[in-house]
């Protein structure tokens, strides 16, 4: 089971760039403690959906929380519930991951390709061409985010690539590891689902 932690801010002052400021500075602060008190705890920043919509989907906002990855759960203020939740931090992770990973495996007649589709989250790194007379087309790595995890759908290397995602402060507990039987996962460090 995931616990989490969340920062509920409504941003109802009338400059939304001081909201913005004050709740990114509290978000890093009762990350840190967290980190100290419960590491098992997973730290969320709530924002109104309308907020999001208007203030959080600007180009500057944008390249803030690309520098500085933070956890969104964006809720509905009139019923109080939540409409999405926004795992940039992941996202980054994935992709600076597979970036390392993709001149690792330079062939004449044999692309590495990146694919992500982050609006889906699906992100991918493929093997493409020909190798003599055999086409060659098959998945080194297969991540998705769902449901607030990281899954990751193939992995067809011997790289563990947990070390690397935790280097990067995601802990096994919030990796799935899709490739295995969903009954055997129980038995593993990882998240079962």
């Amino acid at each position: 089971m995931r616990k989490i932690a969340v920062e509920i801010k409504t941003f109802s002052n009338v400059s939304q760039i001081t909201d913005f400021y004050a709740a990114l500075g509290q978000y890093f602060c009762y990350k840190v403690a967290l980190t100290e008190r419960h590491p098992d705890r997973i730290l969320y920043l709530a924002v109104p959906k309308l907020v999001y919509d208007s203030f959080f989907t600007e180009a500057l906002i944008q390249k803030v929380l690309q520098a500085y990855p933070v956890k969104l759960l964006v809720y509905n203020l009139e019923n109080k519930e939540i409409q999405l939740w926004i795992d940039e931090h992941y996202r980054q992770s994935i992709r600076q991951f597979l970036e390392k990973y993709v001149d690792t495996w330079r062939e004449k007649d044999v692309e590495t390709q990146l694919i992500i589709d982050s609006d889906r989250d699906h992100y991918l790194l493929l093997r493409v061409g020909w190798e003599g007379e055999k086409r060659i087309n098959y998945s080194i790595f297969h991540f998705d985010i769902k449901d607030g995890k990281i899954w990751v759908q193939e992995n067809n290397t011997d790289i563990e690539l947990d070390k690397d995602l935790e280097e990067m402060g995601i802990s096994k507990k919030e990796i799935v590891v899709g490739f295995h039987y969903p009954k055997m996962r129980e038995y593993s460090d990882y998240a079962t689902a």
